[in-house]
């Protein structure tokens, strides 16, 4: 993929993601800079961290393994795993349909 592609993909999963923090964590029209801390400034504890990777994996029909999602601390991070696992999944339905 090039780099343009990738950060347009990057970009629209930014994006969904955000929209996605907003709506389950009740934030109305909050900006969330990719630097947003989920844990201090968005009080996601570990519980919610469970349920808001339920709804990411859901949307993104991806999978995020639980000890991967404990480093996350930023949205930042989380959209660099989220894109990187969309990516992987774009590249295996790519092949697979060869």
């Amino acid at each position: 993929m090039s780099a343009s592609a990738r950060l347009g993909t990057e970009a629209s999963v930014a994006a969904r993601i955000a929209d996605l923090l907003r709506a389950e964590l009740d934030l109305g029209d909050r900006p969330l800079p990719m630097e947003t801390d989920l844990d201090a400034e968005l009080l996601v504890d570990s519980l919610a961290k469970v349920e808001l990777t339920m709804v990411i994996e859901d949307a993104f029909d991806i999978g995020m393994a639980d000890r991967d999602v404990a480093t996350i601390t930023t949205l930042g991070e989380l959209v660099d795993a989220v894109s990187t696992r969309v990516a992987a999944r774009r590249a295996r339905l790519d092949a697979a349909a060869g």
